[in-house]
C-alpha cells in the first residue's frame, strides 16, 4: 500500500519557494556550502507517482526545462477535460476516489505536490517533510492552505544542516 507523502521548502516564517515566478532566488542562493539537498533525491526516489493541480502543473511547463517528473506518473487536478499523455493523467472530478485507488496499488509512494491539490488531499497524507531555511521572508505564498482539518501528527525524525536549515519529517497519528 502506497503513502501519500508531502515534501517542501519554506522560510521560518511559514512561506514556500516558487521557482515559477523567480521567486526562489532567496532559496537558491541560501549559502549551503556542504551542498546538502536535503533529503529531496532520497524522497523523490520513494515516489513512483505525483499528484498536482493544474496552476501547478502550468507554471512547470511555463519554465525552460524538460518535465522534471519523467519517470513518474502524474495526475494534475484540473478545472476542465483534458487529453491525458502517457505519463501525466488529468483528473476533473472523482479526486479523493483516485486517490484512495492509487494508494491500494503496489509500488513507490506518491508525492502531492502544492495548490489546490494541498487543500483538496492533505487530510490524506500519511507523512510530510518540511525544509525549513533560516530565513524570514513573508511572501505572499503560505506554506500551509486555510481552513485544513484538525489533524495529529508524530515527529519521525529531524535533521540538522550545517547552514542551519532543518528538515522534520511527521507521520500522520
Amino acid at each position: 500500500m502506497k503513502k501519500l507523502k508531502f515534501f517542501i521548502i519554506a522560510s521560518i516564517d511559514g512561506y514556500i519557494a516558487c521557482p515559477w515566478d523567480d521567486d526562489i532566488k532567496w532559496f537558491a542562493e541560501f549559502p549551503n556550502p556542504s551542498k546538502n539537498d536535503y533529503g529531496y533525491r532520497v524522497f523523490f526516489d520513494s515516489t513512483d507517482t505525483i499528484i498536482m493541480d493544474e496552476l501547478v502543473y502550468n507554471e512547470i511547463l511555463c519554465l525552460s526545462v524538460i518535465w522534471p517528473y519523467k519517470d513518474k506518473v502524474t495526475y494534475v487536478i484540473s478545472r476542465f477535460e483534458r487529453k491525458s499523455e502517457e505519463d501525466i493523467r488529468f483528473v476533473t472530478d472523482g479526486i479523493a476516489e483516485t486517490l484512495a485507488r492509487l494508494k491500494q496499488q503496489s509500488g513507490k509512494d506518491i508525492w502531492l505536490i502544492g495548490g489546490e491539490a494541498i487543500a483538496k488531499l492533505f487530510d490524506q497524507s500519511d507523512e510530510m517533510h518540511l525544509v525549513y531555511i533560516p530565513i524570514i521572508h513573508g511572501n505572499d505564498k503560505p506554506l500551509f492552505p486555510e481552513k485544513l482539518s484538525f489533524s495529529q501528527w508524530t515527529l519521525s525524525e529531524n535533521n540538522v544542516f550545517d547552514n542551519g536549515t532543518i528538515r522534520l519529517t511527521y507521520q500522520r497519528k
